[in-house]
């Protein structure tokens, strides 16, 4: 209870703190009625909420619900929007990697040579450079085929 009254207050502060700090002796009075809240002898937490916080739960909880559940599937869509625009992006530029080094005149040529010991990094380098050509394409392609199934519209209840 006492939580659920502080948060009530503080947000409704948070709202008006322009307007409030203008009240003469505001902390004065925001310090005695947080000590009212919090002190077990006076109760005054479960008094308020038992008598206004329950009672606006109650008859408000279907706007609340709704709102939260669009304010849930907004945030979702929003997520998915932000990671479609990065997937785009990085599909772009493996794209335009790809076609730089494939093209004649990048300058850069396999010599099939093996790696040696004074360079022992450069054989999985290799095979990890050798990898990320061969598989980032259909890895990319798939993962936009996947992001580009869900819209907006499945995710309404």
């Amino acid at each position: 209870m006492y939580w659920s009254v502080l948060g009530c207050i503080v947000g409704v502060e948070y709202i008006a703190e322009w307007l409030v700090s203008w009240v003469p002796f505001y902390y004065l009075m925001k310090t005695l009625f947080l000590l009212y809240i919090a002190l077990p002898q006076t109760r005054g937490s479960s008094y308020l909420y038992t008598n206004h916080l329950q009672p606006f739960f109650h008859t408000h909880e279907s706007q609340i619900d709704a709102t939260l559940a669009s304010f849930k599937i907004r945030i979702y869509a929003f997520i998915q929007e932000r990671f479609r625009s990065l997937w785009d992006a990085l599909a772009a530029t493996i794209g335009q990697q790809q076609q730089a080094n494939l093209s004649p005149a990048s300058g850069v040529t396999d010599t099939g040579v093996p790696p040696t010991l004074a360079d022992p990094a450069s054989g999985p380098t290799r095979l990890a450079m050798g990898l990320c050509h061969s598989y980032s394409p259909s890895i990319v392609a798939s993962g936009t085929a996947l992001l580009r199934q869900g819209t907006v519209d499945d995710l309404q209840v």
